[in-house]
């Protein structure tokens, strides 16, 4: 028997988390064409090598925008922050952030925070039996 170990998407689970915290926050990939009022754009950002071979690192980089100014925004950042520092132990094993930093948008000027989320999820294991030997029939 071998056994496949399968990372999880992390930035499908992290979508997943952060909707289910914060349920009226829009939560994008890419920035849109049109923006909102009040956003914020998730992207995997990185990994690591699995640990204890089914324990998988994920790297994230957090974007939180809202038209209403800094303060605003600030206060996004900080709430998005603490909805993934409460991640950990419930779906996630780990689970942390960096400080949100002051970053407007170059182009139209608008309040944003980033930030990174990093830790880790389980993977799945996945047990399969042996392939046939060439020349037997099962």
């Amino acid at each position: 028997m071998t056994q496949l170990v399968v990372a999880p998407d992390a930035l499908a689970a992290a979508r997943k988390w952060l909707t289910s915290q914060l349920p009226d926050l829009k939560v994008v990939g890419e920035r849109p064409a049109t923006l909102p009022k009040r956003f914020v754009i998730l992207r995997e950002s990185g990994g690591g090598r699995p640990r204890a071979k089914v324990i998988m690192p994920f790297y994230l980089t957090v974007e939180a925008w809202d038209d209403a100014g800094t303060v605003a925004a600030s206060e996004l950042a900080r709430t998005v922050a603490a909805a993934f520092t409460a991640w950990e132990g419930v779906e996630a094993y780990t689970a942390s952030c960096t400080a949100p930093v002051y970053n407007p948008d170059t182009e139209t000027r608008r309040a944003r925070y980033t930030f990174a989320v990093d830790g880790t999820l389980r993977g799945t294991v996945i047990t399969n039996p042996p392939p046939p030997e060439k020349g037997l029939e099962p």
